[in-house]
């Protein structure tokens, strides 16, 4: 149903379990413009935040005022996005590292 399609109802009520631990194995991109018709950034922020308190690795990116909910900024962001996954994203023992420049993670370990 609905729940499952919103990730900031299910993550914070998320326990142990396999999809829980298959997220754990992914790599989650999460960026937004502060442009024009940006109106759900703080959510994007919430959702990067409860992804790193279940220890799952994402990187949130924050992009300016000069971009809009348009195709313009998503070109820019795929160019960007393709050429830093391009560099590698190292996952081993349980730590996510960005190889390159410009990286960052929004990543806490779960308390358990």
């Amino acid at each position: 149903g609905l729940y499952f399609s919103n990730p900031l109802y299910y993550l914070p009520r998320m326990e142990e379990s396999s999809l829980l631990k298959e997220l754990r194995r992914s790599f989650i991109i999460i960026a937004h413009g502060t442009g024009p018709w940006e109106t759900f950034n703080s959510q994007a922020h919430e959702l990067a935040r409860l992804l790193g308190t279940k220890g799952i690795p994402n990187y949130y990116d924050v992009w300016g005022p000069e971009y809009a909910h348009e195709w313009y900024t998503w070109k820019e962001m795929i160019v960007k996005f393709l050429n830093m996954l391009s560099d590698g994203v190292c996952i081993a023992d349980k730590e996510v590292r960005l190889i390159g420049p410009q990286r960052r993670i929004f990543k806490q370990k779960p308390s358990v």
